[in-house]
């Protein structure tokens, strides 16, 4: 509808793409808000609902102890028999506040509001933060297993890394149908940090893997996905100087992701490779 070779037309061509490109990693972004949100409710649904069902309980307890007290030497008896239960109530809901402090406490650092700070952190809180996010979704039916290294520590923007922890624990618990494995492994190289993430599901196809980190580029479904999770994660690795790289022998035979990061903030980030 425009004039070939039209500058005009050109720069609305690019504003139109530019925008669009922007509503889709909003879309992204407000998936992992999603999947965080999610995880965060049914984690805390449980402890919550139980010291709720303990305080309906200890004031059902406090109603009937109050019409005791009004006649305390006959009701001594009765009155010595409902302490232990309160005690044990009481015992019971300190124990599950106490689950939701730490519960949020731990989710408090995985999000790290600050998320462009640099800071050192330590990766194997990032990823079992991750893993405490999506525990919801991998159930009884995925296996998760932990081969962290001896210290996993890391110059790093916190917040952004973890981001990446939970896109590739996501897909490799999307990749897992109907139940399987996924491997966590971490190991030191030198002044750099390997992290791998894998799992025995459905695996990538050939021709994909050397798209497998372009922007909107998906092997799901229509709908399933914006198809820049991978995209965002590889610019993330890149900003810390980083790299990530995907490997899988074919469809059934599972895949697995590395990546290597450097332990010390270089001088200049932002160089990386696939």
């Amino acid at each position: 509808r425009c004039l070939v070779g039209s500058e005009m037309c050109i720069r609305d061509r690019v504003a139109e793409v530019r925008e669009a490109q922007d509503r889709l990693i909003q879309s992204e972004k407000m998936a992992s808000l999603g999947k965080l949100v999610a995880g965060i409710s049914h984690e805390l649904n449980n402890p919550v609902g139980f010291i709720y069902a303990n305080v309906r309980q200890l004031r059902a307890l406090s109603d009937g102890l109050s019409r005791l007290l009004a006649d305390p030497r006959r009701n001594a008896g009765r009155i010595r028999g409902l302490l232990p239960e309160i005690e044990s109530l009481i015992a019971d809901t300190e124990s599950g506040s106490r689950m939701v402090r730490d519960l949020v406490d731990q989710l408090r650092r995985f999000s790290h509001v600050d998320r462009a700070v640099w800071s050192v952190a330590d990766a194997h809180e990032g990823l079992d933060g991750a893993l405490l996010i999506l525990r919801h979704q991998i159930g009884e039916r995925v296996a998760v297993h932990r081969l962290y290294g001896p210290d996993g520590r890391i110059e790093c923007q916190p917040g952004s890394l973890n981001q990446v922890f939970l896109n590739l624990i996501s897909n490799a618990v999307q990749a897992v149908s109907p139940a399987g494995n996924i491997w966590i492994a971490t190991k030191r190289l030198k002044s750099r940090l390997e992290i791998e993430v894998r799992d025995d599901g459905k695996g990538i196809p050939a021709d994909a893997l050397g798209r497998i980190f372009d922007p909107f580029f998906t092997t799901r479904e229509i709908g399933k996905g914006t198809g820049l999770g991978l995209s965002i994660s590889y610019a993330i690795v890149r900003s810390h100087g980083g790299s990530i790289r995907a490997e899988s022998e074919g469809p059934g035979r599972g895949s697995r992701f590395i990546v290597t990061l450097p332990v010390r903030r270089a001088a200049r980030t932002g160089r990386g490779g696939r």
